[in-house]
């Protein structure tokens, strides 16, 4: 009879196994890394240790910039977060020495201060990202950052800013508001976001857009604003007159709000007569009725009430953010309900709370968490517009109370290994930071320790990685980042489908077992690799990779020889089951290989489940 001869794959009984431990540092915080716990076991044998740091975090908001800069559409909000950025951009050359050197150094053809997040520390990925679905997201956010040396160019700042002003002024209508496109209708809200913008830009130090056209501009803009809101207040009586209502109950609206709060910005300027009346009235309900709004629109009328001096309402609002505060390793922060429209979103909401409590100089400590909590979404993901981009630059870089902006009068770390100072290499801009011990060398490490010297927060991480038996692997990660992995036999009697635990059944060959992954995190997360090993005594019934839609979680699988891998383009905060088929093939004993899960944006944060041993008949 015929025959074959090949080669079987036989896999190693050991796994690379990497551990994390992420960091985050408060101002005048220490931390220290001890490797004793990592030797207890003889099976182990460590490869190498990495530790990462960054002194200056807020750099990621200035990466951000040519995000801003380069937004390939043309809408008025994008015209104007365009001249923000370059705006910002003249301001980063003027109050940084030496940042022409840093410019310098990042246009060096082995510079590697420009990589994305996605690109960095690959060999301490758990996958490469050549191999993920994200590879042109990857080359995309270097290109951006790449970007940011050529922004950073004096006349092109000037250029390019007083070209966008000019747009933004053409685009304005007879009326005196804004389209959201060149040509189209007025918008209410984006006429005030522009108002709003200018303002925050005077606010700042940015003289270009305080100038005598501008200033015109922003006249005519708060004159529709004005008569834009005497026509709702006439609106909302003749629909109370004709349905029988009360103009006492609650009928202030976001946009109303957001006028309040734009209006506040320009207490020179003079409400148009005829709209008096109505700026008092929803004055009065905002007074009445800030109870009932989002978090956005309890802080803008926070810092309306404050403004105008009623620090009654202001005092109050602040207390009830006060009590509502969450405060964990991720910063000082708000749960708060998203949704799609401008007033709903986590990014914005938070920017503005961060705004009111800054305007009345609450405590430092508290400020740099709420900007924590601002990093921290960029740390694991990408901020997800250009709106709260903006927003968030504007949040961090504005000095509040006796709070420096964080871009100013930064420290390098005191870094040790043992007792000894280390020196290292910072990167341009970010003071980024690493150092790895390979093979003999991880001997030398016994601690790490490293102190922030900055007014600022800074994080990194720890990552240990050695070879270990699969049936000697523990579960790692924290309660805030876990991944559990979970075997049943499918049984099915008639229509009746009954899951069975391998504690209680034996599986045998032909059987069908579920496998079952259970997903905690306490964070927002984008890029994120899922792995999950295979007992090498089972096939998978699914072998077609693509996308897939569960749960209300949307990803891509991908089934391999001897793991499948789930790809998650974003993973919000929250608890998560995915669940696969296998079919058992051969009888024997076999390790189930373990379940790993990453995020490629922040490799610190990852875990990974323990194995099982699978006996089948």
């Amino acid at each position: 009879s015929d025959g074959q001869e090949g080669l079987v794959p036989v896999l190693s009984s050991k796994i690379l196994i990497t551990e994390t431990e992420a960091i985050t540092l408060d101002p005048e915080e220490s931390y220290i890394f001890s490797m004793k716990e990592w030797r207890g076991r003889a099976t182990r044998d460590v490869l190498n240790v990495t530790m990462e740091y960054t002194a200056h975090p807020a750099w990621v908001a200035i990466q951000s910039l040519p995000y801003l800069a380069d937004y390939p559409h043309e809408c008025v909000e994008q015209m104007v977060n365009k001249v923000f950025a370059n705006e910002v951009g003249a301001l980063i050359l003027n109050a940084i020495p030496g940042i022409k050197q840093v410019m310098q150094q990042w246009n060096a053809p082995d510079s590697k201060s420009l990589l994305s997040n996605l690109e960095k520390n690959q060999e301490l990925k758990s996958i490469l990202i050549e191999e993920t679905p994200w590879l042109r997201d990857a080359l995309s956010e270097t290109e951006q950052r790449k970007s940011i040396a050529l922004l950073l160019d004096e006349n092109n700042l000037s250029n390019q800013s007083n070209a966008y002003l000019q747009k933004i002024i053409a685009s304005q209508s007879s009326s005196g508001g804004f389209p959201w496109f060149a040509g189209g209708r007025d918008n209410t809200y984006i006429t005030q976001y522009v108002v709003e913008s200018m303002a925050r830009m005077i606010e700042m130090g940015i003289d270009r857009v305080n100038d005598n056209r501008i200033n015109v501009m922003v006249d005519r803009a708060i004159n529709f604003m004005d008569e834009e809101l005497q026509y709702r207040y006439e609106q909302l009586k003749e629909r109370v007159n004709r349905s029988g209502g009360n103009l006492d109950d609650d009928h202030i609206s976001s946009i109303d709000i957001h006028y309040l709060y734009v209006r506040s910005f320009y207490p020179e300027l003079q409400v148009k007569n005829e709209a008096i009346e109505a700026h008092d009235y929803y004055v009065d309900q905002a007074t009445k009725y800030w109870m009932n709004k989002s978090d956005l629109g309890k802080s803008l009328i926070g810092i309306v009430s404050h403004r105008s001096g009623e620090h009654n309402v202001r005092d109050i609002i602040l207390q009830s953010f006060s009590e509502r505060a969450i405060k964990d390793d991720l910063g000082m922060y708000w749960k708060s309900v998203s949704g799609y429209y401008w007033y709903q979103q986590p990014i914005e909401s938070h920017t503005a709370i961060t705004r009111l409590f800054q305007e009345v100089g609450y405590d430092d400590k508290a400020l740099n968490e709420m900007k924590l909590w601002l990093l921290n979404q960029k740390r694991t993901q990408s901020w997800s517009s250009t709106k709260s981009t903006a927003d968030a630059i504007h949040a961090m870089l504005l000095p509040s109370g006796q709070s420096e902006s964080w871009l100013s009068n930064v420290q390098e770390p005191t870094i040790k290994l043992n007792d000894s100072v280390l020196k290292l290499s910072a990167e341009a801009g970010s003071g980024y930071v690493k150092e790895k011990w390979v093979g003999g060398n991880t001997s030398d490490v016994e601690t790490i320790s490293i102190t922030n010297h900055n007014k600022s927060v800074g994080w990194g991480g720890v990552y240990i990685q050695y070879m270990e038996e699969i049936n000697q692997v523990e579960s790692s990660g924290d309660q805030d980042f876990t991944v559990e992995k979970e075997v049943f036999i499918e049984s099915i009697d008639g229509q009746h489908t009954e899951l069975k635990s391998l504690e209680d059944y034996t599986p045998k060959v032909g059987d069908i077992l579920v496998n079952r992954l259970v997903i905690r995190t306490n964070r927002d997360l984008e890029y994120v690799h899922l792995k999950d090993m295979r007992g090498a005594g089972t096939e998978p019934l699914n072998v077609l990779s693509g996308y897939r839609w569960k749960g209300g979680l949307g990803y891509y699988e991908s089934t391999r020889d001897a793991a499948t891998h789930f790809f998650i383009d974003y993973l919000s905060k929250g608890n998560y089951v995915f669940e696969y088929k296998t079919r058992v093939s051969h009888s024997g004993a076999f390790d189930n290989g373990i379940a790993t899960i990453q995020c490629m944006y922040a490799p610190e944060f990852s875990s990974h489940s323990s194995s099982q041993l699978l006996e089948i008949k």
